[in-house]
């Protein structure tokens, strides 16, 4: 017949206690990760129909009123060339 030590039983609680919240773990990793995934999907999906939607939107204000282009470009040309402190370089 086997005969275990008081050591050896609570080695083997041990082992078995740590197995068990491991496979705990685990469980509950897997299942906010695949929670995680969906509302990722969920959300990329969401903005790729809000982009297209504005896409739309900016494509008929194209249609629509067909110089905003040009004053974007002006603006961007005018700007670039405003005093900016940052940019300014002491030798």
């Amino acid at each position: 017949m086997f005969r275990f030590t008081i050591r050896e039983l609570i080695l083997l609680t041990v082992i078995v206690a740590m197995g068990a919240a491991w496979w705990v773990d685990r469980r509950t990793a897997t299942k906010t990760q695949d929670e995680m995934r969906s509302a990722l999907q969920r959300d990329r999906m969401e903005l790729h129909r809000r982009d297209a939607m504005l896409h739309q939107v900016d494509s008929y204000l194209n249609d629509y009123n067909p110089q905003r282009e040009q004053l974007r470009n002006e603006r961007r040309i005018t700007s670039a060339f405003r005093f900016n402190p940052r940019r300014v370089q002491c030798n």
